[in-house]
């Protein structure tokens, strides 16, 4: 009779351990496919935000292509599926859709930074040329006015101070 029990209670427990799996697996199924229907407008609208960012001039020709065969890979997506396959493609598609709005974000700011730093540049050498033309004006003004200057006293000529006129009774 003891060993019957003993074998009721080994049988017990490997029943309340599967037990335990079957609800971990029906927890995982579950939040699977809570995660999938809470999620389902996401995936548009990471799509819509993905697709107007690669459309500007800025954004390099590798974000592009990425973007498109993300795009492929939303158009395949289906929920059809194990609820579990579903969560882990659904989750994968997410981050590349996200990956795809940062490179965007980085091409254009790096263009832009690039664009800033260049226009930069062109006012850094304007102000140069102008300085060089303006110092090249002064100094040539500066000598024109010195030779003006030692000339301008003798243009006169001298006179009298003395006068010259009568002074007398008429």
């Amino acid at each position: 009779m003891k060993k019957d029990f003993g074998e009721v209670e080994k049988k017990f427990r490997e029943i309340s351990t599967a037990i335990e799996i079957v609800k971990k697996k029906l927890d995982s199924i579950t939040n699977a496919i809570q995660y999938v229907s809470n999620n389902r407008g996401k995936i548009n609208s990471l799509l819509h935000d993905a697709q107007r960012k690669v459309k500007e001039s800025d954004v390099e020709y590798s974000t592009k292509t990425k973007f498109n065969t993300v795009k492929a890979k939303a158009e395949m997506f289906s929920e059809n599926s194990n609820p579990l396959i579903a969560y882990n493609d659904m989750s994968t598609l997410i981050n590349d859709l996200n990956s795809v709005i940062t490179s965007a974000n980085s091409d254009i700011n790096e263009a832009e930074r690039k664009r800033r730093k260049k226009e930069e540049e062109e006012e850094d050498e304007r102000r140069r040329a102008a300085a060089i033309i303006s110092s090249s004006y002064s100094s040539s003004s500066s000598s024109s006015s010195s030779s003006d200057s030692s000339s301008s006293s003798s243009d006169f000529g001298g006179g009298s101070s003395s006068g010259g006129g009568a002074s007398g009774d008429w």
